[in-house]
């Protein structure tokens, strides 16, 4: 079993994924898919660790701070989903999302709603990099 270190410390996470990765290389010569399955889920735990030790600590514990502090560092900058599946640190990220724009108002669009608001008119002037946004951004 792969010890998981303490929150914030990248380096560490780092050098806790290579180990894990360098051990699962041994279960590439299995058959048993569900034994490479489990030998996987202490490296997916770890990289998800280290993807939320990058985040500054006065972001906050929590994912939803987490990935309101990174738009907060990247205003008006389109921003890939898989940004903030790292950045979070978990894979309901759409719903902490969802919660920021809906629960505390903050003006949040995807691709998809900034083309329909190009379509009805409600952004003053359309700006490249927004309007060829995908949905996932």
């Amino acid at each position: 079993m792969v010890r998981r270190p303490r929150a914030g410390d990248p380096e560490e996470f780092r050098k806790r994924i290579v180990e894990s990765l360098s051990a699962f290389a041994e279960e590439l010569r299995s058959d048993d898919l569900r034994a490479k399955v489990l030998a996987l889920v202490p490296a997916f735990h770890l990289l998800r660790d280290l993807g939320r030790s990058l985040a500054p600590n006065e972001a906050g514990e929590a994912a939803r701070d987490r990935i309101l502090s990174y738009f907060r560092n990247y205003p008006l900058t389109v921003v890939h989903g898989d940004e903030l599946l790292v950045v979070s640190g978990i894979q309901d990220w759409p719903r902490r999302l969802r919660e920021l724009r809906v629960e505390f108002g903050w003006p949040i669009v995807s691709g998809v709603k900034f083309r329909e608001m190009l379509a009805q008119g409600d952004v003053p002037e359309e700006q490249p990099e927004f309007a060829n946004m995908r949905p996932e951004e």
